[in-house]
């Protein structure tokens, strides 16, 4: 990475610029990662209040089925968007390395896969 204070004016102010995108896309993603997580986690909870609730009440096995179908089908969905906006983190990291801009820097206390402790004891 870049010793910003040894760069000449134009090029310190690129790498400020390039630094500044970087965050605000940090923190955009992970705004984005954390909302598909609660998406996901209330159509999780609609599921099982709706399993739940027929078993309790006891009404048949054949009530609220298609909705309950459409519903897990809104579940696969947002897996999948939950696992494209991963990939596209993954290729977000691999430009921002390529800009040499820090890419560990919105979202320190967070542990990423491979890695046992959060990143701000790794960025030190």
């Amino acid at each position: 990475m870049s010793n910003i204070s040894t760069l000449p004016t134009a090029s310190r102010s690129a790498l400020q610029a390039k630094r500044a995108l970087g965050a605000k896309a940090a923190r955009e993603l992970r705004t984005a990662e954390h909302q598909l997580d609660h998406a996901l986690a209330s159509h999780l909870a609609l599921a099982q209040t709706l399993v739940m609730g027929r078993l309790e009440i006891g009404v048949a096995a054949a009530a609220g089925q298609e909705a309950l179908a459409e519903l897990t089908r809104a579940i696969g969905l947002a897996v999948e968007a939950r696992g494209a906006t991963i990939r596209a983190h993954e290729g977000l990291l691999q430009t921002a390395e390529e800009f040499s801009v820090p890419w560990r820097m919105e979202s320190p206390t967070e542990t990423k896969p491979g890695s046992t402790a959060p990143l701000a004891s790794a960025v030190g």
